[in-house]
């Protein structure tokens, strides 16, 4: 289970050196940049640690949250960066990294992107790992607490086949049906991104957002060739927390479910594949 995103303090993460450049997307830029006003530009990664129940953010002008019964992840306020922000519910085992503030266009509306996640990776990383051969995919379950808009994935993928792996990806999104999820991706992205074993956080920005109400969804990663001949895919890690209820292996299996639970797979946690999720402020 998350614990409550209750923090008297910010930690910056410092990106490091990066070359700017000209951009139409930010999906053209490279990990630490976002594409404004046509350059990529470098911009800063925020993460809050666990703190005592209560506290709250110093100074005004950044995020603070308050406890709210029976939530796992606590609604994102502030008089100043996000005051306008809809007061909804979120649910339990979620946890939101307020990235930053997306510099806006003249009278555009103003936006922060989120990092949305259950899992515990930064605790421990599982030593469990599933393959996947051409057009199979890894999908995680994640609760959107907020209104927003789909922007892209945050996943972490390793070496393990080879020294050196690379693949291409889409990113897939599924959406509800009944009480279990589509057995088809509801969405597909165009675009296609390559993914290297690293054991570091990746960014996956689409070139057009989707827009997404609040609720539960399943969004995958789907392999769909190796970068060169002779190159092999990464693997998705997981965290090592022992809960695989949401996280889930696809397969297009004629007249069988494509979903294989993350327990049949025997992982040690839920993959860490979190999502970007755009809100209006």
């Amino acid at each position: 289970m998350s614990s409550a995103c209750n923090q008297s303090s910010w930690t910056e993460l410092t990106p490091g050196d990066v070359t700017t450049g000209t951009c139409t997307s930010s999906s053209q830029c490279q990990n630490n940049e976002l594409c404004v006003d046509n350059r990529c530009e470098p911009y800063r990664w925020y993460r809050w640690p666990d703190e005592e129940p209560g506290t709250t953010i110093e100074p005004a002008d950044t995020v603070s949250t308050e406890d709210t019964e029976d939530s796992g992840l606590d609604d994102v306020n502030s008089e100043e960066t996000l005051a306008d922000l809809p007061p909804e519910d979120a649910s339990n085992d979620v946890d939101a990294t307020v990235i930053d503030d997306v510099a806006p266009a003249i009278d555009a509306q103003k936006t922060v992107t989120a990092v949305i996640q259950d899992d515990k990776y930064e605790e421990g990383k599982g030593e469990k790992y599933v393959s996947l051969g051409l057009g199979e995919a890894w999908a995680a379950d994640l609760q959107i607490p907020l209104t927003g808009s789909l922007v892209g994935l945050q996943a972490v993928v390793d070496d393990l086949l080879s020294d050196s792996s690379c693949g291409i990806f889409r990113v897939l999104l599924f959406e509800k049906e009944g009480e279990g999820f589509e057995d088809t991706p509801s969405w597909t992205s165009p675009e296609t991104f390559e993914l290297t074993g690293s054991g570091k956080p990746q960014y996956l920005f689409l070139e057009a957002s989707i827009p997404l109400p609040k609720g539960v969804y399943r969004f995958g990663l789907l392999y769909e060739e190796a970068c060169g001949e002779n190159s092999k895919p990464p693997l998705l890690v997981t965290d090592k927390t022992g809960d695989v209820d949401t996280s889930w292996y696809w397969k297009e299996t004629p007249g069988q479910s494509p979903w294989i639970p993350g327990s049949f797979l025997g992982l040690d946690g839920r993959w860490v594949l979190r999502v970007l999720l755009e809100v209006p402020i």
